[in-house]
């Protein structure tokens, strides 16, 4: 396997950060949508408005351990689908996913309407908590009600933002939680609502999400459309399967805060929830940015990784990760300096309390860094379909290492010393699954198994598209390729190549030294040659062009034309999509 040349790192550095930017901006935006509800109702409730939020939120761990399974897996499959260009089975994908997460939440409504005081009960109030009881069963009973709005946003943000929609992905997420933030204010300091007006802020604010990712659906140039078919099981399987190696940590997360409440609500009463409210909520944000590098991670690591380009798929790990480690230091360093004013912020201003959340804050904060390198490096495997490795880091560090430390800390009944647990579980959690990878010989990127591939490409002034065929040519025989593939091939690569040169022709000679092609060939399998082609052009799919320009005259076709004709009606398959910025073409030969 040839290495990817310098010039990749070109596109690199702007498909990263074309995607970490809005990422980044809608997990803090996700981040104040979590945070909104404890600050409104611990300013006008206090102890008991944070209590009861906390107490609720094991039912949105649920929703994330099944709606993120099929958001994050679904769409990691539908990006392998286009890499590959096979667009309707993934438009198929998209509909089966869609439909698996209506039916999904079906149960959760149920739920609402029968049976809400038994679910309260389950996650750990008593009636006899007089106002808490009352404040989380009036918060649950609308959320588990809108547990459809929830599923569908997240399945849809997800797959627009792998379909070139990433600024309307954003954009929707944002104004959803714009909305959220004001509403709060608006239902519950304005109009005294409580926490029903609370959870209700939140439901219109996914409404209008909602509303906004149907714009995409609708629009012409989108791949992303609901199509009517027989669901593949075997692909939602393993859609399922990748998805919950990684979301599974929602559900380890819904028992530590299941064990949490009830274990600080026994020793320390409602002040020990409101605390941990708070500190979860701080957590939120603090997690933020490493929550964008993880969505940044996965869908261009998947994409890398299925051009066989194993190279920039570490670059890319490597490049979000410090990123994210330098921006989350910053807000560290903040969020502990200022620990006392965030206390009163959240209306934990009394003399008994402010000094205990102040002081669990920041040891809480000591953990940040080293969770968020556990997080990058569980989101990696998972990008590259080492879905053990993925589950193994999730389970350390959500359930097999935290819920034996946390039980060890609450021996200490100290309500501050209780959040050194969560900065031993992440030092255990690494050092476990580095031995654990030792001791079974598994590597995080199994580069033995990589296909053979060619790696080249045409950048600034270069345009010897005889190189590039020769290099084609050496590949195919060296692969054993027939005749008959080796010519298409460099026939391909010829014609496109021609093609995309003859379509910048005539813009400045500095936007030409700026220009670049990259090119991957594939040896699949089953003998076939796969050819990925991504320039920085504008918008520009040769084959739409010259099958316009062949329907306006056929009879002065000229030898370009009929070259891109042969390569459109000869290929197995190929698919052309705009991406990140980028022309994206994949030709099967």
């Amino acid at each position: 396997m040839t290495h990817p040349t310098n010039e990749d790192s070109r596109f690199l550095r702007r498909m990263t950060l074309r995607l970490m930017l809005p990422s980044m901006c809608v997990m803090l935006c996700l981040a104040l949508s979590n945070v909104v509800d404890s600050l409104v109702l611990g300013r006008s409730l206090r102890e008991n408005g944070l209590a009861a939020v906390s107490l609720t939120l094991p039912i949105y761990m649920v929703y994330n351990v099944l709606d993120l399974a099929l958001s994050t897996g679904g769409s990691l499959t539908y990006v392998r689908l286009l890499a590959e260009g096979k667009a309707k089975e993934a438009r198929a994908h998209f509909s089966e996913i869609l439909l698996l997460a209506v039916l999904m939440s079906i149960p959760f409504v149920l739920l609402g309407l029968f049976f809400t005081p038994q679910v309260v009960r389950l996650l750990g109030a008593r009636p006899k908590q007089g106002e808490v009881f009352l404040l989380a069963e009036g918060y649950a009973h609308v959320l588990l009600l809108a547990a459809p709005l929830f599923f569908l946003k997240n399945v849809l943000y997800e797959f627009i933002r792998n379909d070139d929609g990433e600024k309307l992905a954003a954009f929707g997420f944002m104004a959803g939680t714009a909305a959220d933030f004001i509403l709060n204010f608006v239902f519950v300091l304005g109009l005294n609502m409580g926490v029903r007006g609370a959870i209700l802020a939140t439901v219109c604010g996914q409404f209008l999400s909602l509303f906004i990712y149907a714009c995409h659906l609708l629009h012409p140039q989108s791949v992303l459309r609901f199509t009517a078919g027989v669901p593949k099981l075997h692909r939602i399987r393993e859609s399922l399967r990748i998805g919950f190696s990684g979301s599974s940590k929602y559900g380890m997360q819904f028992i530590y805060l299941l064990c949490a409440n009830r274990l600080l609500i026994g020793m320390f009463e409602a002040e020990g929830v409101a605390i941990f409210d708070f500190i979860l909520n701080i957590g939120y944000i603090a997690f933020a940015i490493f929550d964008g590098a993880q969505s940044t991670v996965q869908p261009l690591a998947a994409t890398m990784a299925g051009e066989q380009n194993i190279t920039a798929a570490k670059r890319i790990f490597a490049s979000t990760t410090v990123l994210g480690m330098l921006l989350t230091a910053v807000g560290i360093l903040v969020c502990g300096f200022f620990a006392p004013q965030l206390c009163a912020l959240f209306g934990l201003n009394t003399a008994d309390v402010t000094p205990d959340a102040a002081a669990s804050l920041r040891i809480y904060l000591l953990s940040v860094l080293p969770a968020g390198l556990n997080m990058m490096l569980g989101s990696f495997a998972q990008a590259l379909g080492n879905k053990k490795l993925c589950f193994l880091m999730t389970l350390l560090r959500n359930f097999a290492v935290l819920i034996p430390v946390m039980m060890i800390f609450c021996l200490l009944r100290s309500i501050t010393q209780f959040y050194y647990c969560c900065l031993v579980t992440e030092l255990l959690s690494t050092g476990i699954w580095l031995i654990g990878i030792r001791i079974s010989g598994q590597k995080l990127i199994e580069e033995k198994d990589a296909l053979p591939t060619l790696h080249t490409g045409l950048y600034g002034e270069d345009a010897d598209i005889g190189r590039l065929i020769n290099e084609t040519a050496a590949f195919c025989k060296k692969w054993n390729a027939d005749q008959k593939q080796s010519y298409f091939a460099t026939l391909t690569v010829e014609e496109v190549c021609t093609a995309i040169l003859a379509n910048t022709a005539q813009i400045s000679r500095r936007a030409r030294n700026r220009r670049y092609i990259q090119i991957t060939l594939i040896a699949k399998p089953g003998g076939d040659f796969e050819l990925h082609l991504r320039d920085n052009a504008r918008s520009f799919n040769p084959f739409s062009l010259y099958t316009r320009q062949i329907r306006r005259a056929d009879a002065e076709m000229n030898t370009d034309t009929l070259g891109i004709l042969i390569v459109k009606e000869k290929a197995k398959q190929f698919f052309y999509r705009r991406y990140l910025g980028f022309n994206v073409l994949v030709i099967t030969v």
